[in-house]
Order: structure tokens, then C-alpha cells, then sequence
């Protein structure tokens, strides 16, 4: 199983009224700002859709048309506890106060109705699911199986996600006969995990980022059942940015807003090719980096006294600035073998290339190679332009063949002139929502 074998079944999520409700609903209850927005990112999801049904034989499933299946097929008593099991059991009785099982429907699940409208005691009852659509997120199906989700504490405002998708999985006929769940880490205490940090290299290997979203100890506990329970022989737990597994409380920086999971910032294109963004392994363009943060911050700040804005709103305006410990750790690699000792490597790319899963000369750098500039702070620039911009986050419909966003256009040229068949769509509301395509789709079959 790769992560670039031909998609044959794909679960999407497609945006719709909660995104207009988000803002409204406690601060942003369906995932703060990375969510996308009205009817503009409905249009560009549709664009995706389209791309997967004219480019793959994959089948494709929606969220809301399995839960219209369920509703539509379950009686009463079944009905009532698939409407507790997907809103939680204290949500649904309390809306059970104001409507009837018959009349709580989809929209009420999906938060597609305006939370105000639906309150109890002056609390919100319907919390809108704004993040959804990043469908890649809430379960992942790895070699061993399919695993379910647990969203950390700052994220824990998209918990309702694991809900609507765990009875959604245990209702519905087609994922009662086909899905076999590994592991439910959203019943796991302190073992978080996100889906869009899983990358299935192999039928023996695995890629999973390890940062402020999915916890070291959530990676060791999947990799030991994947030893025992697949045939997975290696697991690569890649580093990125944490606050998650930090000593002390830690005010997020600007790392951990580009460097969110794994397939953000790296993905296979083909067999022994990816698609990368090289800062994150390379020690000389590391110090770059922080430099062109530190210095553009320190621009900020400045203009901002100028203004005479207080230091109090100066403070909370500005994130700190990475740590060299943060930028050392960047691209770092834990690698668990089984019956072996584990190993620590300082680039995961490195050992891609010396376990024969990745080509040196076919990694494909966001912003092009770092030859083709003459400056390499220019270079650096470019890349956080279009890493920020999701070039990175490709989907793979099969070996070689990938959508992305068309709004990259050095990454998209690069790609291309590696072999790589690159459809694209523009969507200017989904990038901005820091997800791209990978992120919408939830990949249940390669083969």
C-alpha cells in the first residue's frame, strides 16, 4: 500500500453552511481560522470533486449523503441512538428539548443550521464543524487498518469531528462491511493524533509527522500495532514544530502555522519521488529561514511603534520568534524498526534516500531548486510564498499523476519537469484555510 497506488475510494467533505457560522460560534468552534469559507470554497471543493471523477476510477463517498443513507434506513430506536452517538449524548438531549428525533436531521449533525437558533440555558447546543472539509484530518487507513483520530487540547474544538465520523463508520452498511478500525485514538487519553500526519510509503513502511498535533507517544503506540498487526517493518516518525510535548507552556510561532502536518510539507508524487519543502532538512537553508523571520518580524515591530500602538496589543500582534532549538529539531527523524533498536536521523529525506524509498535526485523542491537562484534569501522568500500556499499538499490519483492548486506556479513547473502530471484548480478560499488537496480527502482504498 502507497500513498501513490491508483485511488479506487475516496471520502470527501463538502463545505457548506457551518463555514458562514464558525466565526460566530464560540471564538470559532469548528477549528479557528483554518477553515474554508462560504460559497466561494463550495465552488472550488466542487472543482476538486470533478478533477478526482474525470482523472481516477475512484469511487467517491460524502459525509452528508452517508448520513441521509443512515437516517433514511434506520428505525426509531436506531435512529435515536445514531443521533446521540453523532451529536454526543448531552447535545442530543438537550436539543431533544426543542425538536423531535424526526425533526433533527443532517443539518443539525453537520452544524449547517445558525447555532444561535438552537439554545438551551443560554448555551449553544449545535456547534457548526467548520473544518471538516479537511477530511483527511479525522481518520487515516493505514497499512494495519483504518485509524480513527484524537484531536489535542488547542484543536479539541474539532472533536465533533470523531463523533459524526465514528457513527457514520459504525451505521453505515458500506464501512460496516468493508472498514476495519486499527485503533479509535479519540478513546485514548493523551495520545493525539491527526490524520494528515500518516503517508503510507510501502506495504512495509510508513511516514508520520510528530509535532503539535499528533504526540510522540501516539507514533510509538501505532507503530508497535502496526509491527504486530501488518506487515509494516519501518516506521519514520518525522519532527515538526511542537507546543503539544514542550516542558513549559508555549506560545505557538510562525513554524507551527506553516509546518502543520506531514503532508503539508511533504508528499510522494511517484514511486521514489516527493515533492518537498527543502528548509525543512537543510541546516544552511534552516539559518536562512530564521533570519528572514527574525528580520521581517523585527520590521513589524518597528512600523507598529511607529504607529504607537500599545505594547500590550504590540505584544500579542507578533509571535515569538522560532528558537534555534525549534529550527534544529525541523525535518529530524525517528526511525522505528521492528525487533530493533530505535534510531534518530537528522534528516528524514536522508533516510528515505538510504532505505531505497526515495530517489536524491527526484526530490522536487516548493519554490524550484535552490540553484536556479542566485540569492538564496530570494529563494527562501519564494518558498515560504508558495509553501504557505500549499504547494506541497498534492493529491496522488495514482504513480505520477497529482492535483494541486494552480496558484503555485514554480512548484507546478518543477513537478512537471520531473515527469509529473500535474491537474490543477484554482482556490484562492481553500489556501487560504491552510489545507490543500491532500488534506480534503480522506483516502479509503489505493490499489
Amino acid at each position: 500500500m502507497s500513498d501513490t497506488d491508483p485511488l479506487r475510494a475516496v471520502l470527501l467533505h463538502r463545505p457548506g453552511k457551518e463555514s458562514q457560522w464558525v466565526s460566530m460560534a464560540l471564538g470559532g468552534a469548528g477549528g479557528g481560522i483554518s477553515f474554508p469559507r462560504g460559497r466561494r470554497a463550495t465552488h472550488e471543493h466542487q472543482e476538486f470533486t470533478e478533477l478526482i471523477r474525470k482523472n481516477s476510477d475512484a469511487k467517491i463517498y460524502f459525509v452528508e449523503e452517508l448520513i441521509n443513507d443512515i437516517l433514511a434506513k434506520i428505525d426509531k430506536k436506531e435512529r435515536i441512538q445514531f443521533l446521540s452517538e453523532s451529536l454526543g449524548e448531552e447535545n442530543y438531549l438537550k436539543l431533544r428539548k426543542i425538536l423531535t428525533d424526526e425533526e433533527i436531521n443532517v443539518d443539525h449533525i453537520l452544524g449547517r443550521v445558525h447555532p444561535f437558533k438552537y439554545m438551551v440555558d443560554s448555551e449553544l447546543i449545535i456547534k457548526p464543524i467548520g473544518s471538516m472539509a479537511w477530511a483527511r484530518d479525522f481518520s487515516v487507513v493505514t497499512q494495519g487498518g483504518l485509524v480513527i483520530s484524537h484531536y489535542s487540547g488547542f484543536y479539541a474544538r474539532r472533536k465533533n469531528e470523531t463523533k459524526v465520523i465514528k457513527a457514520v463508520y459504525k451505521w453505515h452498511p458500506e464501512f460496516q462491511k468493508h472498514l476495519f478500525i486499527l485503533e479509535d485514538f479519540s478513546s485514548k487519553e493523551k495520545l493525539y493524533l491527526q490524520g494528515g500526519d500518516v503517508i503510507p510509503i510501502d506495504e512495509e513502511a510508513i511516514a508520520i509527522g510528530t509535532g503539535s498535533r499528533t504526540s510522540r507517544k501516539a507514533v510509538e503506540h501505532l507503530a508497535e500495532l502496526l509491527h504486530k498487526k501488518s506487515d509494516v517493518k519501518t516506521v519514520y516518525s518525522v519532527h515538526l514544530p511542537t507546543f503539544l510535548d514542550a516542558p513549559k507552556p508555549r506560545t505557538p510561532n510562525i513554524l507551527h502555522s506553516l509546518w502543520i502536518h506531514l503532508d503539508s510539507f511533504f508528499n510522494f508524487v511517484d514511486k521514489n519521488k516527493a515533492v518537498t519543502v527543502l528548509p525543512t532538512f537543510r541546516t544552511n537553508l534552516k539559518q536562512i529561514l530564521r533570519n528572514i523571520i527574525k528580520t521581517t518580524r523585527k520590521e513589524s515591530i518597528k512600523e507598529m511603534k511607529k504607529e504607537k500602538v500599545k505594547p500590550s496589543i504590540l505584544r500579542r500582534s507578533t509571535s515569538p520568534l522560532p528558537t534555534l532549538e525549534d529550527i534544529k529539531n525541523l525535518g529530524r527523524c525517528t526511525v522505528f524498526r521492528k525487533g530493533k533498536e530505535t534510531e534518530t536521523k537528522k534528516d528524514f529525506l536522508k533516510a528515505l534516500v538510504e532505505d531505497s524509498r526515495l530517489d536524491k535526485d527526484e526530490i522536487i523542491s516548493v519554490g524550484g531548486s535552490p540553484e536556479n537562484y542566485s540569492n538564496p534569501y530570494e529563494y527562501i522568500d519564494t518558498v515560504i510564498r508558495e509553501f504557505r500556499f500549499q504547494a506541497a499538499n498534492v493529491l496522488p490519483l495514482r504513480k505520477g499523476v497529482v492535483i494541486a492548486y494552480d496558484e503555485n506556479e514554480i512548484t507546478l513547473n518543477a513537478l512537471r519537469n520531473h515527469g509529473v502530471k500535474v491537474l490543477t484548480f484554482s482556490a484562492p478560499q481553500l489556501s487560504s484555510g491552510l489545507g490543500g488537496p491532500h488534506c480534503l480527502a480522506m483516502t479509503l482504498l489505493r490499489k
